[in-house]
């Protein structure tokens, strides 16, 4: 299929400029053309690195990557394995980054200031190869004039974006994915077109990434790898067969690994917050907070039609292949947003749609100067006063509607500089949680018992524990990001609100929707039942310290029966060859398990009888 040698009819473009006797304002264009995407891109990291900061959550990355570079696994406690991230490719980036920079420098380089950098890199990397990839498909359109970055200036100009810009979550891995295989892909195509070139294995490769990036992401994976199958045709099975295993092999690979290793089909943070389950009403609301106050409809609104006029216009010229890539990254992007609003959206205001906005602004990064001079008038205005102006309603206080949080602001108030990225930045925050973590250095607990911390004071007390416990302290906490981070990997952090880092507290029922991702707030007894066995030693009188009760030993039973039982064999027991197999084939079963919060209901389902 070669695209045919003329000029789109109804074309806004400005004819090619004669190479020479060029007047001077012509040359003046051309600089500032090319200049346009490097002025949008400083921009945006300028905005980025004066937001800098490392977010409560990302200290839970933090904390696996250490355990990983330790040698003992991607666990985030030490005693159980339980798939805390739903990111593995930024994980393991964190890791094999820090791993020979720490090596390098002694030990002086702190992985906090590994993810700031990283964060910075990846988002200019992204701008960068969005720009390419819209440079490749105005020009497979057929525009032969300048191009300038309008879609860049937009992305740029959402102040969400700032705060993710760092922020030590993958955000800025997952739009540099985006853009690189935007970009990859654009280059195939038109290679497919203009020269009859086979798609190359390698940009399958990257595009079958995006679920190890974000599970969501499969989603714009599909449409990516859809296109550039389309571009491989006709007739051609050993090499859609070729591009198709490309694609799943990194994928396939740690599906399989995830379900012999942690024996789940999907991450923790999956069962945490009950993706599967439809929650369109906070998912609206989600969609609306972020949208409404930056008044982003009128872009999208503009672009959108834009690009729908622009795409039709292309397959009217029978450029069809350039059509399909201006359709893509919006289908994409539209299907990426559908399912984030399904599922309930998110805690942070933002971060979840941020993905969507920038895979929907991709095909216009650059545009036709044409285009652009019909357009800037409108969408420069709004990227300036959204810049400048627009603000979330509640920036101030942190907390907005229906538990959505403008979470920089939130843990500004908990930090002691503008720019908390080291763990130590937040140390003000519960104080008296920071002395006992200070405290409980070199503590060595008498065999057989570990300190079970509910508070961080004096009360503090060694109980016994289950044989599979190897941490000298357990403690329960609410936030489990910064401050477990900080405890160390001798410290078991049970989380106690959401379930993001625990199997139990990830498969209590839910009856009544809240804030999402922190719905579950089990009973302490089925930590006290799961971690301690009598006798208490040393334990004083009091609710959270365990002491036998009908409803502990209710929640030791249902421990021990059903698949209950067999999910903590599962990611309590040594790791053999047997073990991983048969984590393989109870994987599904335990995924779908799910537990009533009381310990009374839990026996009767797991174990049957009174």
């Amino acid at each position: 299929m070669s695209a045919p040698d003329v000029t789109p009819r109804g074309s806004t473009e400005a004819p090619a400029p004669a190479p020479s006797g060029q007047p001077t304002s012509a040359r003046l264009l051309d600089c500032l053309a090319l200049a346009s995407p490097w002025l949008a891109t400083a921009a945006l990291l300028g905005a980025g690195f004066a937001c800098r900061w490392n977010a409560e959550d990302a200290f839970i990355d933090f904390r696996v990557v250490q355990n990983l570079l330790a040698g003992n696994g991607p666990l985030y406690n030490l005693s159980e394995r339980v798939e805390a991230y739903s990111n593995p490719l930024w994980v393991g980036l964190l890791a094999a980054v820090w791993g020979p920079l720490r090596l390098l420098t002694g030990g002086r380089l702190s992985l906090e200031w590994v993810a700031v950098p990283l964060g910075l890199l990846l988002t200019g990397g992204a701008m960068v190869m969005a720009a390419l990839g819209a440079r490749r498909v105005w020009r497979l359109a057929g525009s032969t004039g300048r191009l300038w970055a309008l879609g860049l200036f937009l992305f740029a100009a959402l102040p969400v974006e700032w705060d993710f810009v760092t922020s030590g979550l993958e955000t800025s891995m997952t739009i540099a994915w985006l853009a690189g295989s935007f970009w990859l892909l654009a280059r195939d195509v038109a290679a497919a077109v203009e020269d009859r070139r086979a798609p190359r294995p390698s940009t399958a490769l990257l595009i079958g990434l995006g679920p190890l990036v974000r599970p969501d992401l499969a989603l714009t994976s599909a449409c990516f790898l859809a296109l550039l199958l389309w571009n491989a045709r006709p007739r051609r099975p050993r090499l859609l067969l070729r591009l198709v295993a490309a694609a799943a092999v990194v994928p396939v690979a740690y599906q399989i690994f995830r379900m012999g290793y942690f024996a789940v089909l999907v991450p923790n943070t999956a069962l945490a917050k009950e993706a599967a389950l439809a929650r369109w009403d906070q998912g609206w609301t989600y969609v609306r907070d972020f949208a409404d106050p930056y008044l982003l409809w009128i872009p999208l609104a503009v672009v959108l039609q834009w690009l729908a006029a622009a795409a039709w216009r292309s397959l009217r010229e029978r450029r069809r292949a350039a059509a399909a890539l201006l359709v893509a990254p919006v289908l994409g992007a539209l299907l990426q947003g559908l399912y984030v609003a399904r599922v309930g959206g998110d805690f942070m205001h933002g971060r979840m749609l941020l993905p969507a906005a920038f895979a929907f602004f991709m095909p216009a990064a650059l545009v036709p100067e044409g285009a652009f001079a019909a357009l800037a008038p409108l969408l420069l205005p709004w990227a300036v006063v959204s810049a400048a102006v627009l603000r979330v309603p509640y920036l101030s206080a942190g907390f907005g509607p229906n538990g959505i949080a403008e979470e920089r602001a939130v843990y500004l108030g908990y930090s002691k500089t503008p720019h908390p990225v080291m763990a130590r930045d937040y140390a003000p925050w519960d104080s008296w949680d920071w002395r006992w973590l200070r405290r409980h250095a070199g503590f060595q607990p008498a065999p057989g018992t570990a300190l079970y911390s509910i508070s961080g004071d004096q009360r503090d007390v060694p109980l016994h524990v289950q044989p599979w416990v190897h941490a000298t302290i357990i403690a329960p906490r609410a936030n489990v990001g910064v401050r477990a981070y900080w405890a160390g990997l001798d410290v078991d952090v049970v989380d106690i609100i959401g379930g993001v880092a625990d199997p139990i507290t990830a498969r209590i029922r839910v009856y009544g929707r809240g804030r999402p991702g922190h719905e579950k707030r089990p009973s302490t007894e089925w930590l006290q039942a799961r971690c301690f066995e009598p006798p208490y030693v040393g334990s004083p009188p009091g609710g959270f310290y365990p002491h036998e009760t009908p409803r502990l030993e209710a929640a030791r039973r249902a421990l021990g029966c059903g698949d209950l039982a067999e999910l903590l064999r599962a990611i309590q027991d040594p790791l053999t060859l047997r073990r991983f197999w048969r984590n393989l084939l109870d994987s599904v079963r335990l995924t779908r398990l799910r537990i009533p919060d009381d310990p009374f209901q839990a026996a009767r389902e797991q174990c049957g009888g009174p």
